[in-house]
């Protein structure tokens, strides 16, 4: 690409960027990608241990929040594995629930009491066994479903 060409198309992006009102008016916020070690962290998902192993590792970090809502009501704690960190990475976020979706996707409707049944003995793509899905099934309706009705 020639400059002159490249020069035309950062001026095109810098047209689009300010044709919007208020663009200027946003407040700018540094991210500041720091990490900081978690003494005697907890393993991560243990509420329910019975229908999900808690992910234990001995290295937890926290990073500053990426989200922080103005009206925030809802605190949301995301977590990844860094490789490069070589542990797991904490961030706290204050999200505005009013602003928020949650979404649920059914997960084949195999064993649900409304049809589909698990093929025996090699069982299906679902949970595989209708032993595992009953677990699944039994998790929807005690942790999801409240989950759902209360947020």
């Amino acid at each position: 690409m020639s400059f002159s060409r490249l020069c035309t198309v950062l001026v095109g992006i810098a047209i689009f960027f300010a044709s919007f009102p208020g663009w200027a008016q946003q407040p700018v916020r540094m991210y500041e990608n720091i990490l900081r070690p978690i003494e005697n962290p907890q393993p991560i998902l243990a509420d329910f241990p019975q229908y999900v192993e808690p992910v234990r590792e001995e290295r937890h970090f926290e990073a500053p929040p990426l989200v922080l809502d103005a009206s925030a009501d809802l605190e949301v704690r995301a977590w990844r594995y860094s490789y490069h960190a070589r542990g797991i990475v904490e961030i706290p976020n204050r999200l505005s629930g009013s602003k928020c979706a949650l979404i649920v996707v059914h997960p084949w409707g195999i064993d649900d009491g409304q049809g589909w049944c698990s093929p025996e003995p090699a069982g299906t793509a679902f949970g595989c066994t209708p032993e595992k899905n009953r677990l699944i099934w039994q998790h929807a309706r005690e942790v999801i479903r409240p989950l759902v009705e209360r947020l």
